[in-house]
């Protein structure tokens, strides 16, 4: 599989959906996240709504977190990989400009000379 086609994998495994293939809606995972069950408190005399959040949905959270660290730090270095090969490149034009003068001169002076 391409890079591109192992990124949903990864997130639908972090969901628990890993069925291979399938793209995951990472939007729709996270709205279904925010709206867990809620639950009322019966230890107090006023009812109080709290949010249920369980280890597995910050796991997912930070996991997809570190996952988008790696995917940025990927990037950062793919860029600093290709400054380095544009850098390259200028060089090369550089010198093949260098020898295409010396190479002009050069015809110069036999066109003088017939």
């Amino acid at each position: 599989k391409s890079e591109n086609q192992e990124d949903p994998d990864k997130i639908a495994a972090l969901f628990g959906n890993h069925q291979g293939g399938n793209d995951v809606n990472y939007e729709a995972a996270f709205q279904k996240r925010k709206q867990a069950p809620v639950t009322e408190s019966n230890s107090s005399s006023k009812p109080k709504v709290t949010e249920v959040r369980t280890g597995k949905e910050t796991d997912i959270t930070t996991s997809y977190q570190q996952h988008l660290k790696r995917l940025i730090a990927d990037n950062n270095s793919d860029i600093q990989s290709s400054q380095k090969k544009i850098e390259e490149l200028h060089t090369l034009i550089d010198t093949k400009n260098k020898d295409n003068k010396k190479l002009q001169s050069i015809y110069d002076a036999i066109s003088e000379l017939h």
